[in-house]
């Protein structure tokens, strides 16, 4: 190997990240920005659910067409028709004058970002050694939630007059190019294409991964799109929701990537943890729910540092279980994450308007903690399933 190429192998995955947290900024950006886009559009809290999810129809629109194909195409042609969606989303956010066109915008940007993540899950399946798989894709994973840290710095930054169109922008602008050093890496280190499909009988445990990931994104779409405004109902206090919006990003990627590498580590079962994080956030949205503010802080910690560590989870085992087919396998939970995260906000926007943000989260909750109890009998299931094949195969 050339010292060249080790150098550029090893910034592969920190530059897969940066790219896929530009990909997913605009929809955090949204919802760090949800007030003074509102005011400026003129809409309510349910607009902004549904804007939140024209992106995530987006991502599923990519996903349910695109995932076969990018298993046996060109990444670096992948690479750059994402770029040119994004840009064209972009930019459509930047200059729009209403709430459709920002829809438009924000669909788009869905496609874009969708593109991005299925060539990601290809290019690191073929790049990263078994050893560290869990923590290569709790990285990759944890690029939504660096994603959030950032969307909270320029909510932060919009209160010293750097507008949100502006933001739109500048984000734009920037994973373009980083868009276009990842597909230099992929001319110089195309992965082979893949011609495996995916059984009948394998697709049952895909489904399952979906429908988590459809919950797992509802939960990272309606805690970033309505942090803002859910603070602002709740009064004025010291730390605003562009820093909560920021530190809670942050942790959350720890969380990601701590979770990877304890699979690494342990080899235990994903499920396993993606239960625990979904108990760990119904427990803060139904604290978000009380509306004081020591309760709001908490429990939104809680949602960032635990609940979000589903994310890198449930696609490292998709695609250790389904190697010959990552990128596929990446379409499919995206989709069900698409069908979560596309219909959630609106749901919950529209209940935060008819019943005011503490019924709307403490509903949000107990959904939460029925969804944890079920993911963690699967996981016993699972795991006493494999058990009794191990030792039916030991007694034959």
């Amino acid at each position: 190997m050339s010292s060249r190429r080790a150098v550029s192998d090893a910034g592969l995955v920190p530059l897969v990240v940066l790219v896929t947290v530009g990909s997913v900024l605009p929809v955090f950006l949204l919802g760090a920005n949800g007030p003074q886009v509102m005011a400026d559009l003129k809409f309510d809290a349910g607009g902004l659910g549904a804007v939140a999810g024209s992106y995530t129809i987006g991502l599923a629109v990519a996903s349910l067409g695109l995932g076969r194909w990018l298993d046996r195409s060109s990444l670096p042609r992948a690479v750059l028709t994402a770029t040119g969606l994004g840009i064209a989303g972009g930019v459509t956010a930047a200059a729009t004058s209403s709430l459709p066109m920002l829809a438009i915008g924000l669909f788009a940007s869905g496609v874009s970002s969708s593109t991005y993540q299925m060539s990601a899950g290809r290019i690191l399946q073929n790049s990263v050694g078994g050893g560290g798989h869990g923590v290569a894709f709790g990285w990759f994973q944890s690029a939504k939630p660096v994603a959030v840290a950032v969307a909270g710095a320029f909510g932060m930054l919009a209160t010293l007059g750097v507008g949100w169109r502006a933001s739109f922008a500048g984000v734009t602008a920037v994973t373009a190019v980083l868009a276009a050093v990842l597909a230099l890496w992929c001319v110089d280190h195309e992965p082979g294409t893949q011609k495996r499909s995916i059984e009948g009988g394998s697709r049952q445990g895909i489904v399952l991964l979906a429908a988590l990931m459809a919950l797992g994104f509802g939960l990272t779409n309606i805690s970033t799109t309505f942090l803002s405004d859910t603070v602002q109902v709740a009064g004025p206090a010291a730390l605003g929701s562009g820093a909560l919006l920021t530190v809670g990003g942050l942790l959350a990627a720890v969380g990601r990537v701590a979770a990877g590498r304890l699979t690494d580590v342990t080899g235990w079962d994903e499920l396993a943890l993606v239960a625990p994080a979904f108990i760990a956030a119904g427990i803060g949205s139904i604290l978000v729910g009380t509306l004081a503010w020591s309760a709001i802080v908490t429990g939104f910690l809680l949602i960032f540092a635990l609940g979000w560590a589903f994310g890198g989870l449930l696609v490292a085992q998709g695609t250790r279980r389904y190697p010959g087919n990552s990128a596929a396998v990446v379409g499919v939970l995206l989709v069900g994450g698409a069908i979560g995260g596309s219909v959630s906000p609106p749901i919950f926007g529209a209940a935060a308007t008819t019943w005011g943000y503490d019924v709307a989260w403490r509903g949000w909750g107990v959904a939460m903690l029925i969804a944890g109890l079920c993911a963690g009998v699967l996981a016993f299931r699972r795991q006493h399933s494999g058990q009794r094949r191990l030792k039916g195969g030991s007694d034959s």
